[in-house]
């Protein structure tokens, strides 16, 4: 399991700006192999729910970890609340997608929730009063309560996406970043997180989620962006899905 904070400072966000600018972004894995992201200019408000869908390959990992600063970029800017990627990093949560996890990590899930606080404590700091409460909230709201001692190699797929989930939440950021949420959980989970990103704007929060799913689009989000082979185009709900309401999903 691994944990990216290092080489990272606090850095105050400017006051209303948007959750996310890009312009001119290009990543390239192989230069054979051509962009692996290519974007000319994205605009994220703050406080909206934004889909981000396409066929497996599309890009879609790629730009949410470049987001959360763990992806370099080759040439363009990336600007998170104003300020470059990893400047306010304690203002973005990313929740990978579950395989990337070893969940045969020898640890409990409390203390794999609580990771999500030491981006604000550090590694040196023991979690004090408000971030057990927090935690202990977090896993309650999320059905994880009754499990929050057992090692998470014991959680279900339902229950990993959860703890990945309240792992996020309990950072306390304003933008979420969410790697295939809804992949292979029972429709409890589902219902769960949508309820949850719900709550989570109504607080000002941003979340970017990237799902295989077309089928509720325009009730869960506002925005959606598409990708294909690398490229971003960004539409309104309403406009994509009537051009994407007879394809169902993406291969």
């Amino acid at each position: 399991m691994i944990f990216h904070y290092s080489g990272r400072h606090h850095v105050d966000s400017i006051p209303g700006a948007d959750a996310v600018n890009i312009r001119n972004l290009r990543v390239v894995y192989d230069a054979s192999q051509g962009d692996a992201l290519n974007c000319t200019a994205l605009d994220i408000p703050a406080g909206i729910r934004t889909a981000l869908i396409g066929p497996n390959g599309a890009g879609k990992s790629t730009l949410l970890k470049t987001l959360a600063g763990l992806q370099p970029y080759n040439t363009g800017s990336v600007a998170i609340y104003g300020r470059p990627v990893r400047a306010c990093h304690h203002r973005v949560a990313y929740l990978p997608q579950r395989g990337e996890i070893d969940w045969r990590f020898p640890i409990t899930v409390r203390r794999f929730v609580m990771g999500g606080r030491y981006v604000h404590l550090g590694w040196l700091t023991n979690p004090q009063a408000y971030d057990d409460t927090l935690v202990v909230q977090t896993l309650q709201r999320l059905g994880l309560g009754s499990v929050a001692d057992r090692r998470i190699s014991d959680l279900s797929g339902g229950q990993q996406q959860r703890a990945l989930l309240a792992r996020a939440i309990v950072q306390e950021a304003e933008l979420l970043l969410l790697d295939e949420p809804f992949n292979n959980v029972d429709p409890e989970t589902r219902l769960l997180i949508c309820t949850i990103l719900d709550e989570l704007q109504q607080l000002g929060r941003t979340a970017i989620v990237a799902t295989h799913d077309l089928s509720r689009l325009s009730q869960e989000f506002d925005f959606i962006i598409s990708l294909h082979a690398g490229a971003v185009i960004k539409h309104q709900v309403a406009e994509l899905y009537q051009q994407t309401a007879a394809e169902q999903t993406y291969e």
